[in-house]
């Protein structure tokens, strides 16, 4: 069995993106994706580790790193890192290009709701399902507008409604979709491949 040392020098004389690549291919051939499956795109800080890069302050930072999850295999299928957290939204296209998503359902938080991201995943042949946060301005803005409290009451036999019981609170989670995009206009063009919008509404009890 090779020391701790040896492995410590084979692994730093591996060049980082051709063993990421690798090991992103070796997991796509492990793992057999069928038409629907789930892959959660999401940035995480890793503590304890730390960049050589320095801010304004002279601080250095903890390592940034961007993954892609498959929930029915609970694997991660590869990752890419980032300098800083802002810096998300040029590691997803990265991180796309290492798998094949044909037939996936890609779903990132508010960070990656971008049109050229939402395209590279329809260019590769998934779906995605992006959230959407007050600072996407107008978009953010229009959802509101279309979708409220006042609208779930007005529609209840289109509401799912799930109650989750967990970590010392009671929560209710109420969802409406709608498959009319035109709803919010003209930003629906913003998002190429868009088919429907929803709206999650929760209570905390």
């Amino acid at each position: 069995m090779p020391t701790h040392d040896t492995i410590a020098r084979v692994m730093g004389l591996l060049d980082p993106k051709g063993f990421q690549l690798n090991v992103a291919n070796w997991m796509s051939e492990c793992c057999e994706f069928i038409h629907g499956d789930v892959i959660a795109i999401d940035g995480k800080s890793l503590k304890g580790s730390f960049t050589e890069i320095t801010d304004k302050d002279g601080k250095t930072g903890m390592v940034h790193v961007v993954s892609a999850f498959c929930a029915k295999h609970s694997v991660s299928l590869g990752q890419v890192t980032t300098d800083i957290k802002s810096n998300e939204i040029a590691a997803i296209p990265k991180l796309l290009d290492l798998l094949d998503i044909r037939g996936c359902l890609i779903s990132i938080d508010a960070m990656g709701c971008q049109t050229k991201i939402a395209q590279k995943i329809i260019d590769k042949g998934g779906d995605y399902l992006l959230a959407i946060k007050g600072y996407q301005g107008r978009l953010h803005e229009a959802l509101i507008n279309v979708f409220n409290a006042k609208r779930l009451e007005e529609n209840p036999l289109d509401v799912f409604t799930m109650d989750d019981n967990g970590h010392g609170r009671i929560e209710d989670r109420h969802g409406l979709i709608s498959l009319n995009t035109s709803e919010i206009e003209d930003l629906a063009f913003e998002l190429p491949g868009l088919k429907s919008i929803g709206y999650s509404l929760s209570f905390r009890k």
